[in-house]
């Protein structure tokens, strides 16, 4: 169900990986953006301005700062945005237990303020991005009516404070708000952090890879352009406090990916194994059903074709 009315679409976090993406194809379908980003993420200063060069194109426009200085944000009102994709955040659940209180403040006020926001402009609907993670130690495949009160990271726990706040904006003033849960996103212009992004990298370099634990643990790898086009299904809808998954509903341990690596490459890695992280879950999986049945969600990439996609990225980029 992809929204077919022309928009005009605030993105903050537009400068990061799922954000860039999901500008240009917003841009390429004719839709209006304006964008936010702070430049605070995982990437060097050279993707950025990489990253940047989107919104030199008709119908973008940048504003550089953070979602919690409120004179960045003044400049978007009256600007007759119809729809905001809140993406900005601080992510990584092991940074989360460093730096708690950062998380708190960009994820729980950041995202206060953005609600605020669209309930002053009177926005159609905002997407509320939101993570796998908020699962916690329920079994899998995680399913949206699933309780989300066992949080494993300060970054979980943030996510699960925003979904929280967003349905309290829903709840006192009607705020249409859809919370999308994304699984291991990856793909070109993916962060740096990423097991996709640093596995690659270091077997091109012939540098070691570390795995936190056996490599026996799964993951719901989601590749972007799969994500994206939950995102823009779901600017579709414009009533109701609604929350989907988007995964790919195929999980892939993480020697697997490794192979899948290794063997697009040609290369063999040197792998170091180290601790699992209490932070980490064994596994996330995703039950889609409910975006397949609403949003008409149906994602087309799998593993294979989505690494050599990166690949292909990574090597004329690099």
């Amino acid at each position: 169900m992809i929204q077919k009315d022309k928009m005009k679409v605030l993105v903050t976090g537009a400068c990061g990986f799922i954000g860039t993406n999901l500008c240009e194809t917003l841009l390429d379908e004719g839709h209006e953006v304006i964008g936010i980003d702070d430049f605070s993420g995982y990437y060097p200063k050279e993707t950025y301005k990489k990253n940047e060069q989107i919104f030199g194109r008709p119908n973008a426009t940048l504003i550089k700062g953070s979602i919690l200085d409120e004179k960045k944000l003044s400049k978007l009102k009256g600007k007759n945005i119809t729809h905001i994709v809140h993406l900005a955040a601080k992510a990584g659940v092991r940074d989360s237990t460093i730096y708690p209180e950062l998380y708190f403040e960009t994820n729980i006020i950041g995202t206060y303020k953005i609600l605020r926001l669209g309930l002053e402009e009177k926005v159609k609907s905002i997407a509320l991005a939101s993570t796998s993670s908020v699962y916690g130690i329920n079994p899998t495949p995680s399913n949206e009516l699933m309780p989300t009160n066992t949080p494993l990271s300060f970054y979980a726990s943030s996510k699960v404070s925003m979904e929280a706040i967003a349905y309290s904006f829903y709840h006192l003033y009607g705020l249409p708000v859809n919370v999308l849960r994304f699984f291991s996103v990856y793909g070109p212009r993916g962060r740096h952090d990423m097991a996709v992004y640093k596995f690659s990298k270091a077997i091109m370099e012939n540098k070691p890879i570390t795995i936190f634990g056996d490599g026996t643990q799964k993951r719901d790898f989601t590749y972007i352009d799969d994500t994206v086009s939950g995102i823009i299904s779901s600017l579709s809808m414009d009533s109701g406090f609604n929350v989907f998954n988007l995964g790919c509903s195929r999980t892939v341990t993480v020697n697997h990916l490794v192979e899948v690596i290794e063997n697009l490459l040609g290369k063999k890695s040197v792998k170091k194994f180290a601790e699992p992280n209490s932070a980490d879950v064994f596994e996330t999986f995703s039950d889609t059903s409910k975006a397949k049945k609403i949003l008409g969600y149906s994602p087309k990439t799998g593993i294979e074709k989505g690494i050599e996609n990166f690949l292909h990225w990574y090597r004329a980029n690099k």
